[in-house]
């Protein structure tokens, strides 16, 4: 895979981004039933589309209204999009929250109605109010409407309660269910999720129930139709337990003219949400299949590791994500997407990222975002590999059977998913597996010890169990690529106080840093010390040593080679470490 085609962003410390994949459930799910009977007042929230492009939500109580105190801040996003309505109420901020409060000597209200428009945009660490679809559907997140009334004696309940009302023609999904009628759905875990409202037909099976955008490329919705109800059931019946609830997809697509492949997404209580859009998705190729395959096996690994049981405050995550990832690269080979030759390549990319990644700190400890889904796989081939050599006669899904039966035994302590695991209890499932406690010990000490050579334990440990490494004489692009990606790293960490932030690309797109004399701006780095940025990143790397272990500036070049910026540094980055591969018989 061409890794300039799709675009990332490297942060210095802690990044930004949607809340996390993997949300919990309650061990009930979320009711639905026809709404209150016409006349009726009941406690709730009515949402309705006056017309296209316009919604109306209205609140009511069972006493007038003094305070709404709304579930989530979302960045006070309200006050700019949401109209209030009804007189005499206004928008404030109390306490860090949101809220909706009567204004002095106001009358109370038992109802109160907001009206917004099909607000699209991203909310920093949020959900999205609105997901459009290219077909003229949408999805709406009910979480962003989810309050509490308050006097100033006491509060009131969270109000989670829904009297939805698809308009006509259409048909809203949600739960695992789809209407076409007025509805009351009740949230009775409280994470929210999103609606569907729209009149695409759902594709349906005994495993899940799904919305695919009718405005995806012909041949991209054609495969996920196929792909979907068999996904699901295989999944079913490798984990080995059926979910307590119907999952419902959402896969959607925004046609742009943005050129490559761009994705985003993710799960929450019975649902994955998948957006795509860009150029390259429009035209059938073997890259565009295994992207948009893994990423939907990815999200939808998480319903049974990520929500059917959940791993302890959400810590570890190399268990739940770099499991995910290694299973969706099993479904690739067995849905003959990828072949064996790409699936060793996938894996050793994973490895070699791993490694670059940890030196110097520990699987558990590093703060890079990338390490939980690259260590995650590295150890899920350690995992399978110790399992195949104890002779377990078990896979990765047979050590997830396992640890998905002692988390459902040990429970859950409180609200969440129905049972917890750490990585204590991995490890012990694999010992109750047959894999040996000086196994179960290195693997210990590579996720968990600073101070080990972590490649030196990688190689011995994998290689202990029978899956080899080697130095390989012909790395791929993308070794190149990640040394283009160091080395900038290193210059901009050695100029800005260890800051640094940059896209990777054909190009090194950086963002200014404020005093940061070299990169006040932003720039488009084309070239690094007179090598090439997209194709000699091995050459530039030790250029980019070499030069600072002399303490000679480093340039920084344009698309025609010309010198944008230069870099002081006096230390030269850590030595690059050989590309590992995996020895071909060991990986078929």
């Amino acid at each position: 895979m061409d890794p300039g085609r799709i675009r990332k962003r490297h942060r210095g410390g802690v990044g930004r981004g949607r809340p996390g994949l993997a949300l919990v459930l309650a061990a009930t799910l979320p009711a639905a039933h026809p709404g209150p009977a016409p006349g009726r007042p009941a406690v709730g929230i009515a949402v309705e589309r006056l017309e296209p492009g316009r919604w109306r939500v209205t609140y009511s109580f069972d006493e007038r209204l003094a305070l709404l105190r709304f579930q989530r801040t979302a960045g006070f996003y309200r006050e700019d999009v949401w109209t209030i309505a009804t007189p005499g109420y206004r928008f404030a901020r109390r306490e860090d929250d949101q809220v909706i409060e009567r204004a002095p000597g106001a009358p109370g209200r038992r109802e109160l109605v907001v009206e917004f428009g099909e607000y699209t945009e991203p909310l920093p660490r949020e959900y999205e109010l609105f997901v459009p679809f290219a077909d003229g559907g949408l999805a709406f997140y009910t979480g962003h409407l989810y309050g509490r009334s308050e006097t100033a004696e006491e509060s009131g309940p969270m109000v989670r309660d829904l009297d939805i009302r698809p308009p006509a023609g259409t048909r809203a999904v949600v739960g695992g269910r789809v209407y076409g009628a007025p509805f009351r759905w009740s949230d009775s875990i409280g994470d929210g999720t999103y609606v569907y409202i729209g009149d695409t037909a759902p594709l349906e099976s005994d495993d899940m129930i799904a919305i695919v955008d009718r405005g995806l490329p012909e041949w991209l919705r054609t495969q996920f139709q196929t792909w979907l109800p068999r996904l699901f059931a295989l999944y079913t019946e490798r984990f080995g337990v059926e979910l307590p609830w119907k999952p419902v997809v959402l896969y959607g697509f925004e046609d742009s003219d943005r050129p490559g492949f761009s994705s985003g997404g993710g799960t929450l209580t019975g649902l994955v949400q998948l957006t795509v859009s860009g150029t390259a998705w429009k035209e059938p190729s073997p890259e565009a299949e295994e992207l948009a395959l893994g990423l939907l096996a990815h999200e939808a690994a998480h319903l049974w590791n990520g929500q059917l049981v959940g791993s302890v405050e959400g810590r570890e995550p190399w268990m739940h994500e770099g499991s995910a990832d290694a299973l969706s690269a099993r479904l690739l080979r067995e849905f003959e997407v990828i072949d064996a030759q790409r699936l060793r390549e996938r894996n050793e990319s994973a490895i070699n990222a791993c490694l670059e990644r940890v030196e110097g700190t520990s699987v558990n400890a590093s703060g890079e975002p990338r390490v939980p889904y690259d260590c995650g796989q590295l150890m899920a081939l350690w995992t399978e590999a110790a399992l195949r050599h104890a002779g377990a006669g078990e896979d990765l899904f047979g050590l997830w059977r396992a640890l998905i039966a002692a988390a459902l035994e040990r429970g859950s302590p409180g609200p969440g998913s129905r049972g917890r695991y750490d990585q204590a209890l991995y490890l012990r499932v694999l010992g109750d597996m047959g894999v040996p406690d000086a196994v179960r010990g290195r693997m210990t000490a590579f996720l968990d010890d600073p101070g080990v050579d972590h490649a030196a334990l990688a190689v011995a440990g994998l290689g202990a169990e029978g899956l080899r490494l080697e130095p390989s004489d012909d790395p791929p692009p993308e070794y190149g690529a990640e040394l283009a990606r160091r080395a900038m790293v290193h210059l901009m960490s050695e100029a800005c106080d260890g800051r640094y932030s940059f896209d990777s690309g054909p190009a090194l797109r950086t963002y200014a840093i404020d005093g940061c004399a070299p990169f006040a701006k932003p720039l488009e780095v084309h070239y690094i010390a007179g090598a090439r940025v997209d194709g000699e990143g091995v050459a530039l790397f030790d250029r980019v040593a070499e030069l600072c272990r002399r303490g000679e500036p480093v340039s920084l070049g344009d698309a025609d080679g010309g010198t944008i910026a230069a870099v002081s540094c006096e230390r030269a980055p850590a030595s690059r470490r050989p590309w590992l591969g995996i020895r071909p018989e060991a990986g078929d």
